[in-house]
């Protein structure tokens, strides 16, 4: 047995064994007796030990390799504490890039519905503006019907913009499905319904808009309606989905509220399809009206842009059914030198079941003015 062994073994049992045996390399540090270098008998195993007061200070062999393997420990222990800083960094710019998409569809989709005035973004316009159009609706009678539209929207800035007050000529359209606006639209012939109102902004953001209004519609006699509005908007792998709910009190039609969900994403860079359905329920008809459909909007330049829509609606009383299509496209234009200034034809087909479902074509013109900051 070598000597430094020997001494080890000798030195625990004349500490009556007090305190737990320890290995060669742990035993031969002494700070107390200020040892600075001492070799342990003849080198019989090539180990050299140096103590001093720090302990052990290197170990070396005739192969080198405990050190070695110390340097490889430490180069695997930065690794390891390097991991963690390059997966967070990966995680991060994962994140930026859903972030950035994400803001990409929601910018197409805000230009795509401000392109062809959708009444969605005027819901949601942070700021006061004015659409007025006027147009003229070829019907199969061989006939024309003049149509007219104008919305109005002015911000109180003294309110911090939480007030609005609004004026329009479409009021039943707000409490209309997609469907019995295809219908009764003003687009289609139908009598304009004016009406004037005082929004309450409550919040808007990307993600959420929620908003109640109070107002009158001016007929004879007025007929007052309370509504509150709200929409929620996610982006989820290349997918938008907005869910908007609207609950209402109208002095001729009761309680009543209307759900909408609306998946739209892009099918190309200039292409964007959207898939709609909406519910709307009142208590004085104890019926669902319901309303699906789908459009695919297709950008042919800065100044031109054309949409296919198709779609079907029906009701639930007496009995569930379904009772129109439709299938129509909108070709629209802007003015070259006048960005607020739109031109529009709109080929439409409708089979509805008060006609037996008999093909209704129609062809509408149309000449619109969007001023303000929609």
């Amino acid at each position: 047995m070598p000597r430094g062994s020997s001494f080890i073994l000798m030195g625990c049992l004349w500490a009556g064994m007090q305190v737990p045996c320890l290995s060669a390399a742990e035993a031969w540090p002494s700070a107390e007796r200020g040892a600075d270098i001492e070799t342990v008998g003849p080198i019989e195993t090539g180990v050299t030990v140096e103590t001093g007061v720090t302990g052990v200070t290197g170990v070396t062999g005739e192969t080198g390799e405990t050190g070695e393997s110390a340097d490889l420990g430490e180069e695997r222990s930065d690794a390891v504490k390097e991991a963690p800083g390059m997966m967070q960094s990966a995680l991060n710019m994962l994140d930026y890039a859903h972030d950035f998409l994400s803001a990409q569809l929601v910018d197409f989709v805000d230009s795509v519905d401000l392109f062809f005035g959708d009444k969605r973004l005027d819901e949601e316009a942070r700021g006061s503006f004015l659409r007025f159009g006027y147009g003229l609706v070829a019907n199969t009678n061989g006939g024309f019907d003049e149509v007219s539209r104008i919305k109005l929207k002015l911000d109180l800035p003294r309110i911090e913009k939480k007030l609005n007050i609004l004026f329009a000529s479409d009021a039943e359209e707000e409490f209309q499905t997609d469907g019995q606006q295809q219908e009764n639209r003003v687009f289609a012939g139908g009598r304009a319904d004016y009406s004037t109102a005082l929004r309450y902004v409550v919040t808007e953001s990307s993600k959420w808009n929620v908003h109640a209004d109070a107002g009158v519609v001016l007929k004879d006699p007025p007929q007052e309606f309370i509504r509150g509005r709200l929409r929620r908007m996610d982006v989820v792998q290349g997918w938008s989905f907005r869910f908007t709910q609207l609950v209402f009190w109208h002095d001729a039609k009761g309680l009543g509220e209307s759900t909408q969900f609306d998946i739209e994403t892009r099918t190309g860079w200039n292409d964007l399809l959207r898939f709609s359905a909406n519910a709307i329920w009142t208590n004085k008809t104890h019926e669902f009206n319901y309303a699906q459909g789908v459009s695919l909007y297709h950008e042919l330049d800065p100044r031109h842009a054309l949409v296919f829509n198709a779609g079907m609606f029906g009701e639930t009383e007496p009995d569930t059914r379904t009772t129109g299509y439709y299938f129509g496209a909108r070709i629209r234009k802007r003015a070259s030198r006048r960005d607020w200034l739109f031109f529009e034809i709109q080929p439409k087909i409708s089979f509805n079941e008060e006609q037996y479902f008999k093909p209704e074509p129609t062809l509408t013109f149309y000449l619109e003015a969007i001023i303000g900051s929609i």
